[in-house]
């Protein structure tokens, strides 16, 4: 049975509702899934909304950023069920296999003057969800950087910005929404699509000019994290200590030539202490090793208590 012949059924059945879903699964005629959509928007979707945005969701995953027949079954949901239809599209954003959905159905939401007062309404500064502005500047951002919805967010952003300039939409709220949702694309290209983006003066201008100062403080932000970077590597991260620069042993002493010897202080020497002998390794002097080998130590020899050695024997003239 073609779904075009329930548009005039006020109540769908479990039947009807079954194979709907069946169809919205199965189908990608453009024709079936638009009659589909256009009957949740409908009385189904006035009566059974939790049911009728199941079905939208599916229709709103494989449709266009610019279906006419979504933003109407949208619209029509909104603004009799705001509190099932907001978080329902919160919920498909979130979730990476619907999310698809909750930008067209956003973008179809935001597309009609009514539907865009009810999100500016709930992100009202004085009267809203101060938060919600930053869900709308997260929305927006989505939309913009998705390759199949980035030209229909650009148009309903600018639809916006007209909006806001005639008063129709709260211009303090706009600006702060699309400041936040373009910051990222102050060094990129997509500032050109928005006019007069260089003049202070006009709505795009101001909102070009709060993007840009997130943005330049959070490159500052970068660049102070990079510069309290200490200079010694931890062993957390190498493995390895790595000496600061004026305890670097290798930079306070240059290498010795072989054959050549090391002086270190023998003041602290006293021959006549047992294991202190003037000797090999303890007579203040250290030989380095020939030709670059290395050698064992020697064996520490037990140094004996220092006597003198006797008198000569005395001699006599013959």
């Amino acid at each position: 049975m073609w779904p075009g012949c329930w548009r005039s059924v006020a109540g769908v059945g479990g039947f009807a509702r079954d194979r709907l879903y069946a169809w919205l699964r199965n189908s990608r005629d453009p024709k079936a899934i638009d009659a589909i959509t256009e009957i949740c928007g409908g009385q189904f979707g006035i009566q059974e909304p939790d049911l009728a945005l199941t079905r939208l969701r599916l229709a709103a995953q494989k449709t266009l950023a610019d279906s006419r027949v979504l933003a109407d079954a949208i619209g029509s949901l909104a603004l009799r069920h705001p509190q099932k239809v907001l978080p329902a599209i919160a919920r498909w954003f979130s979730d990476p296999a619907s999310s698809r959905a909750g930008i067209n159905a956003f973008l179809a939401l935001s597309s009609t003057l009514d539907g865009a007062m009810l999100l500016c309404n709930r992100a009202g500064l004085a009267t809203g969800d101060p938060e919600f502005a930053d869900t709308l500047a997260g929305y927006f951002q989505r939309a913009f950087a998705d390759k199949h919805s980035s030209e229909r967010a650009v148009f309903i952003a600018l639809q916006w910005g007209a909006r806001s300039q005639a008063g129709e939409l709260d211009s303090e709220l706009t600006t702060r929404v699309f400041a936040d949702a373009l910051a990222p694309s102050t060094k990129g290209s997509l500032f050109g699509e928005f006019p007069d983006v260089g003049d202070y003066r006009t709505y795009w201008g101001r909102v070009y000019h709060e993007a840009v100062a997130p943005a330049a403080r959070r490159d500052s932000e970068s660049t102070a994290q990079l510069g309290d970077i200490p200079h010694a590597v931890t062993a957390e991260s190498t493995g390895r200590q790595t000496m600061p620069p004026t305890a670097s042993p290798m930079s306070s002493t240059p290498p010795i030539p072989a054959g050549a010897t090391k002086e270190t202080p023998t003041a602290s020497m006293h021959p006549e202490a047992a294991g202190q002998q003037p000797g090999a390794g303890h007579n203040g002097r250290h030989t380095a090793p020939g030709d670059g080998l290395d050698t064992a130590p020697a064996l520490a020899v037990r140094g004996r208590p220092y006597a003198a050695p006797p008198p000569s024997p005395a001699t006599t003239d013959a």
